[in-house]
């Protein structure tokens, strides 16, 4: 073999080897990727899972996964329990009360799981009577009706004050107006007054105004990474704080 075909060899040998460690390479992070999406995935559901059995003092009807957010867990409140009147956002006395019972128990669950959440939402909503504008306005209004009956009534000896904090911390109102009307379906059947066809049978799929006129609680877990920035986040304050407090310290 000549020098030259010596050095032609070697040099294919060591393409090939390259091309085999490249190919390697990204098998492993391919299997590293796929490792971590699944041990996300696990913990995202363990964590809903978790919340979703802790909320055991509501109706299971009422507790649903959002369609639109793997990281939600929805608590629909239906109109035989909070009812709005149409047009109006105040509570009415079988609403207070029926906040006044529930609160409580969700605070405590916000306040346990507050280091593993984004987010507590509370969401109005209106039916498709009137306008855009003012439905948006009105689903704001019920939304922080809401909002307000649980700051002012979440104090001791109800909750305590770590409880009501975490309350504050994680909850906002926001309005969605007629934007997600609800249809009547079989499941929420005894929640509705349904639109009733000339057959006499529910009109399934069309809107069933008093089911659509409610509040939810949306609550949302924090993803993986979002664990990971705020643990990381915290170990920084936490090594400023004692490189501040061994300089005071030092000071003479």
């Amino acid at each position: 073999m000549s020098y030259k075909e010596a050095d032609t060899t070697i040099h294919t040998s060591m393409t090939d080897l390259m091309t085999s460690l490249v190919f390697i390479f990204i098998l492993l992070l391919v299997i590293f990727l796929h490792k971590a999406q699944g041990e996300s995935q696990n913990t995202k559901e363990e964590i809903k899972k978790q919340v979703i059995q802790e909320l055991d003092f509501l109706d299971k009807n009422d507790i649903l996964d959002d369609p639109e957010d793997e990281l939600s867990v929805i608590i629909r409140v239906h109109t035989d329990k909070l009812k709005f009147d149409p047009g109006k956002h105040e509570l009415s006395e079988e609403g207070r009360n029926f906040l006044k019972r529930i609160l409580p128990g969700l605070t405590r669950v916000v306040n346990k799981y507050e280091s593993k959440l984004e987010s507590v939402k509370i969401e109005g909503f209106t039916d498709s009577t009137d306008n855009d504008l003012p439905n948006m306005k009105l689903s704001q209004d019920r939304a922080f009706e809401v909002f307000q009956y649980g700051l002012n009534n979440l104090t001791p000896p109800l909750v305590s004050l770590f409880e009501r904090k975490s309350f504050i911390n994680l909850t906002s109102a926001s309005g969605w107006g007629e934007r997600k009307l609800l249809p009547y379906n079989e499941i929420e059947h005894r929640y509705a007054n349904p639109i009733i066809d000339e057959n006499g049978a529910p009109a399934i799929g069309d809107e069933t105004a008093n089911l659509s006129r409610r509040v939810e609680f949306k609550i949302r877990v924090q993803s993986i990474e979002q664990r990971k920035s705020l643990e990381a986040n915290k170990k920084v304050l936490t090594e400023i704080k004692e490189k501040t407090n061994a300089r005071v310290e030092q000071e003479p």
